[in-house]
């Protein structure tokens, strides 16, 4: 069992996987250089009986989604409704970040491979069911019908953003248009996480609940 936050900007996306760690304080760092913003964040949690819970701070506010939610009392847990999962951060009553909550049973799931197709074929990636995979996040159609493909161009591997509304990001950052990827580069759209692995790629199929047409 562990605790994921996913935070994300307009320009940036990281998770942050939570200790292991009970009765206890911690601060999430929030860097100013990745995130774009003014300063460092330092975003304060707790863990009681193994729950991890916001703490109060006077240099931000949290405000949940799902108005009906304590942001302060309410320990983060899986919720059917994901408006209950997602946070959003203010400064001086600007929105900064928005911190997604999410429990998993093992953190570390295991990556399915595919082999990337040839030179002129591409990988696209969106919520419409005939996308080579096929991903909603959550089923809240943040997801656009073809938001990226990825493709070989010669020796190199391509991975390009349809102009989406919410995003595909490289390395954390967010992308304008296409650009190269090197092996080892993660590509994250929400929940979904692709590795680049030259010649292949692994995908979080489990994690992410994406479904892979392979013909």
């Amino acid at each position: 069992m562990g605790t994921v936050l996913t935070v994300y900007s307009h320009n940036a996306f990281k998770r942050f996987l939570l200790p292991a760690v009970n009765d206890s304080d911690y601060t999430l760092l929030l860097a100013e250089n990745l995130f774009s913003i003014q300063r460092d964040i330092k975003l304060n949690l707790e863990v009681r009986d193994n729950k991890w819970y916001f703490v109060r701070s006077e240099h931000y506010e949290l405000s949940c989604m799902d108005e009906s939610v304590d942001c302060y009392s309410t320990h983060f847990q899986n919720d059917a409704d994901s408006k209950k999962n997602e946070f959003k951060l203010f400064v001086d009553n600007e929105h900064i970040v928005t911190i997604v909550v999410n429990v998993v049973d093992d953190y570390f799931s295991p990556y399915v491979h595919y082999q990337l197709p040839p030179d002129g074929s591409v990988i696209t990636i969106g919520r419409e069911a005939d996308n080579t995979m096929c991903y909603d996040y959550r089923g809240t159609n943040q997801v656009s019908q073809v938001q990226t493909v990825i493709f070989k161009s010669g020796n190199e591997v391509v991975v390009q953003d349809n102009n989406s509304v919410n995003g595909t990001f490289v390395n954390n950052r967010r992308i304008e248009g296409s650009c190269k990827l090197a092996f080892g580069d993660c590509i994250d759209i929400f929940e979904l996480r692709i590795v680049c692995l030259g010649d292949s790629i692994a995908v979080n199929v489990s994690e992410s609940g994406v479904k892979v047409n392979k013909d």
